[in-house]
């Protein structure tokens, strides 16, 4: 209704739904005399359309036709009275105020407002039940013609073959079920082994690891140990070399400055030796 424009309220819609119905309900039980227009309500096609339909639909689904004629028949087979107080009473104040009263309203008055609908509706309602009651006690105080009992009760053998029926079916369902239970048990504790084996062969994997790094990290540490001690020994042999060359350089630099302090001692040596003898 929003997209066709229409601003209506869910209140207002039942309301309005309610209104229709009554008007329905008037324009079927108010007599007409003219013949091709029986009946005068503004949306009377629109609605028998609908609740026409209802008579073909089940128990639960009644037309309003049916409703009418059933609320009709219910008041005419009520016993009438010599005193009209007594028939008064016992008639329900809304049948005969609502349903009833509403076929000699004008055809103006047949769309009435949504308040009146509303209270037109639940007062023929309201009357056909209790006309239905008071039927209902006027048949059980009335002696049973044929001796048949109607609220007898219902045999149960019916009940009984189904229970026996559903036994066997009941046992092999529980059979399935236990035998499931089982089935589901044995799988659980198997998956609990291999969860355990699982837990530890990853601690071994684990374990495994963590002495492959250990490993690894001693070897390191062995590797750098190593090229530690080779680094100190050779920068030792390089000082070793270094200061022997330095004492090879200074007893060099004393033998030559001794000789130039001393010219005798550059004479030719055959010359020392021929003097010496």
């Amino acid at each position: 209704m929003s997209e066709m424009g229409f601003c209506r309220s869910p209140h207002q819609c039942r309301l309005r739904v309610k209104t229709l119905k009554a008007n329905y309900v008037r324009a079927k039980l108010r007599p007409s005399g003219n013949a091709s227009q029986p009946y005068t309500f503004r949306y009377f096609p629109e609605m028998d359309a609908v609740l026409g339909r209802r008579k073909d639909r089940g128990p639960d689904c009644v037309s309003v036709d049916g409703m009418a004629g059933r609320c009709a028949q219910r008041a005419a087979s009520i016993p009438v009275d010599s005193n009209p107080s007594k028939t008064a009473e016992r008639l329900p104040p809304y049948s005969s105020e609502r349903s009833f009263g509403s076929l000699g309203d004008s055809e103006t008055d047949a769309e009435v407002k949504v308040e009146d609908g509303e209270e037109s509706a639940e007062g023929s309602h309201a009357g056909c039940s209790r006309l239905q009651r008071d039927l209902r006690r006027q048949v059980h105080l009335q002696p049973q013609s044929g001796g048949v009992n109607l609220n007898a009760p219902f045999s149960c053998g019916p009940s009984q073959s189904d229970s026996s029926c559903l036994d066997p079916v009941l046992k092999h369902l529980s059979e399935c079920f236990q035998q499931l239970l089982s089935q589901t048990r044995g799988l659980l504790v198997q998956l609990e082994g291999q969860r355990q084996e699982h837990a530890h062969r990853h601690q071994e994997l684990l374990a495994q690891c963590l002495q492959r790094e250990e490993q690894r990290q001693r070897e390191t540490a062995d590797r750098e140990e190593r090229r530690e001690k080779a680094r100190m020994e050779h920068e030792i042999r390089v000082l070793e070399l270094l200061s022997s060359l330095a004492k090879q350089h200074g007893c060099s630099c004393g033998r030559s400055n001794s000789d130039v302090g001393n010219p005798a001692s550059r004479r030719h040596p055959e010359q020392t030796h021929i003097n010496e003898h």
